[in-house]
């Protein structure tokens, strides 16, 4: 019985379950579905509008003041294609797909999620607000000055009236992560959470009011710092 080949769809899915799972910044930013794209003869183009939520002043008093409902919206333009191209052979597409990803799909994937993710951290330049000394938490002498940048930088999220769910996020360098686990162990005893930061030697979700996450990137022979 001859093998079954693998189709291109089938590695399209696994490309994409890979990448999902790999990436660590974008993984954390809003990725609403937008009906726009479900348009039959109505493609887009290069420029989309990714919506904003309504901002409501609110009323004094016990009179009715109904206030407009209005959605506002900030172009972006699609003008970036990134990708990774491979040639494999009929015998490559005999493997199995958990073999073929090992030896394909993922050493061109983690390509392209270190290009998302790169790209992503640079929009800190087009961010004006900022708390404590960036890149430098995981020097912080005393472990009350590390607690004390990321409680202000959750300040300043609360001052900016961001929601206040569990969406938000921190996403630091392995070796901020480290200084952040050394310096908030002692500080709070959550058992869970504790425990799951000494198997893992790295912080986790839920801590201090948002997701911790770490991150290396490297483009262009350089390391990409994020800060918080």
């Amino acid at each position: 019985m001859s093998n079954q080949l693998l189709t291109i769809s089938m590695i399209t899915n696994e490309a994409l379950r890979v990448l999902t799972n790999s990436l660590v910044f974008t993984r954390a930013i809003s990725r609403q579905y937008d009906d726009k794209f479900a348009i039959e003869g109505a493609k887009i183009g290069t420029t989309i509008n990714l919506r904003k939520p309504p901002r409501y002043v609110g009323r004094t008093g016990p009179a009715l003041q109904v206030e407009s409902s209005v959605e506002t919206y900030v172009p972006l333009t699609l003008n970036t294609q990134f990708g990774v191209d491979m040639a494999f052979t009929t015998q490559d597409l005999s493997l199995n797909i958990s073999d073929f990803s090992d030896r394909f799909i993922k050493p061109a994937i983690a390509a392209v999620a270190n290009k998302i993710d790169y790209d992503g951290l640079q929009q800190f330049l087009n961010v004006y607000n900022m708390v404590g000394t960036p890149g430098v938490l995981s020097n912080s002498p005393t472990q009350a000055q590390s607690l004390n940048t990321i409680l202000a930088a959750r300040a300043r999220l609360n001052q900016e009236a961001a929601p206040v769910d569990e969406l938000r996020s921190i996403i630091v360098d392995p070796t901020i992560d480290v200084g952040i686990v050394s310096g908030l162990t002692n500080l709070f005893n959550p058992q869970g959470v504790i425990s799951e930061i000494f198997k893992k030697g790295a912080m986790g979700d839920s801590t201090l009011g948002f997701n911790i996450m770490s991150v290396k990137i490297r483009h262009s022979g350089k390391q990409s710092v994020p800060l918080l």
